[in-house]
C-alpha cells in the first residue's frame, strides 16, 4: 500500500498545468488580491481547505480549480464566468520535428 501511495503522489507530480489552467490560477490569484478576498474566502466558497487554494496558487505545486469550480469562483469573486477565462484560444502548442 505504501508503494501504491508513494506513486500516485510521483504521478501527479508529473503532471503539468496546462497554459488555460495556469491563466484561470492567476486570474483568480489578481482578482482575488485586487478585490480583497482571502484564501479562506475563497476556500469556504469551494468548500475546500485552505491549504487546498495555497497549494493552487503555489508554483510549487501542481494543484489547480476544477471546472465545476468556475462558478462558485465567479459568485466569490463578484464576476462572469468568463471573466475568468481567456479572451483567445491559446495556440496549439507546437510539435518539434525529429
Amino acid at each position: 500500500m505504501f508503494i501504491v501511495i508513494l506513486f500516485s503522489g510521483w504521478m501527479q507530480s508529473l503532471k503539468k498545468i496546462s497554459k488555460l489552467e495556469q491563466y484561470v490560477i492567476d486570474r483568480v490569484l489578481a482578482l482575488r488580491t485586487e478585490k480583497g478576498i482571502s484564501q479562506d474566502d475563497i476556500a469556504i466558497a469551494l468548500m475546500v481547505t485552505r491549504a487546498h487554494i495555497g497549494n493552487i496558487e503555489s508554483p510549487k505545486t501542481r494543484s489547480k480549480y476544477k471546472l465545476g469550480h468556475l462558478n462558485d469562483l465567479a459568485k466569490c469573486l463578484g464576476v462572469r464566468i468568463w471573466d475568468l477565462l481567456p479572451e483567445e484560444p491559446f495556440s496549439p502548442a507546437s510539435k518539434k520535428k525529429k
